[in-house]
């Protein structure tokens, strides 16, 4: 079901709960801010690998104020320390390029890359490492091309996880990435549902929901899936027509 996948995550957790909600690949805090406003009481903890990033966060007084757990690592499924790849910036401060850094190394549109040395771990590892483990843990996922090597370290944990809302891609644009068919698979195979997908073709958002929370809590998440579906189209046909009058570009 193609929707708006923000919105069905968010919809879900404020029924669901969150006791600790996992941001990797947060960039610029922005989704870890807004998810601080909607779940005041949950723990939130930040992961960002790119070392420019990962500085500007740091003096960013918001994240503090929030606050928000950042931890300068890249997550995959492995512990140690690996390249990263952080992507050469062009002189137009729109093109997106500072999110654009990855673990492994972009096909095609790349400027160049400054590798750098990164400490990497899997979140199952961490998480033991935290102590007692949240019984109802949460995963944002925006890794550029690496969703699936996130997704590998989860394993060991994946019972307590309630839902993820994860990017991937349909074709490659990193060299030897493993692409949606791939990560819908593994899902499947650890036993989480596939609720939803996002309206892009080619890198778009999923959004997953552990079996367990789908047999338990069937009814609340169908109607969900509806009331999104509905919120979704209104909001792509108002955009629309707003385009063909003029007033958003």
């Amino acid at each position: 079901m193609k929707l708006n996948t923000v919105i069905l995550f968010q919809r879900l957790l404020q029924k669901l709960g969150c006791d600790l909600l996992i941001d990797v690949g947060c960039l610029d805090g922005t989704h870890s801010k807004r998810f601080r406003k909607i779940f005041p009481q949950a723990r939130i903890i930040a992961f960002e690998a790119n070392p420019i990033n990962f500085m500007a966060i740091q003096a960013d007084a918001r994240m503090a104020d929030a606050k928000i757990d950042v931890r300068h690592m890249a997550v995959s499924n492995t512990d140690g320390t690996l390249k990263f790849n952080v992507e050469n910036l062009s002189s137009d401060p729109k093109d997106g390029r500072k999110g654009m850094s990855s673990i492994l190394k972009r096909g095609t549109g790349s400027l160049g890359v400054t590798e750098v040395d990164v400490g990497c771990v899997r979140l199952d590892t961490f998480l033991k490492g935290l102590g007692q483990l949240p019984t109802n843990i949460a995963l944002w996922i925006d890794v550029e091309g690496a969703a699936y090597e996130v997704l590998e370290g989860i394993r060991e944990i994946k019972e307590k996880i309630s839902v993820i809302h994860i990017e991937v891609e349909t074709r490659e644009i990193w060299k030897g990435q493993k692409l949606e068919k791939d990560v819908i698979s593994l899902m499947k195979e650890m036993g989480f549902v596939l609720l939803a997908n996002g309206w892009e073709d080619v890198q778009r958002d999923l959004v997953f929901v552990n079996d367990g929370i789908m047999s338990a809590n069937q009814p609340f998440i169908l109607s969900t899936l509806k009331m999104v579906k509905v919120i979704s189209l209104v909001r792509r046909a108002g955009g629309r027509t707003l385009r063909l009058i003029g007033l958003l570009k």
